[in-house]
């Protein structure tokens, strides 16, 4: 057999496994595996968006509510 990791130990799974393994999962009936299995194919796929963006966002709408919160003052101050 042609093994893809020359040297590697036979008790340790190839990436290849490893992803195999968690398709498995993914569609197997029990729901826990499935989900764990889901999380961690997707992790690997980088389908989860970073958690920068998340904090950009948050940033930009602090900027926008104080923006909003500076006009609505300097509008009551003009009243």
């Amino acid at each position: 057999m042609n093994d893809p990791h020359p040297g590697s130990s036979p008790d340790i799974a190839t990436p290849d496994e490893v992803l195999a393994t968690f398709t498995e999962l993914m569609r197997s009936d029990k729901a826990a595996e499935r989900l764990k299995a889901a999380e961690q194919l997707a992790k690997y796929h980088s389908l989860f968006s970073p958690r920068e963006e998340a904090a950009d966002l948050t940033q930009a709408a602090s900027a926008v509510d104080a923006a909003v919160a500076d006009i609505l003052s300097r509008r009551d101050d003009h009243a």
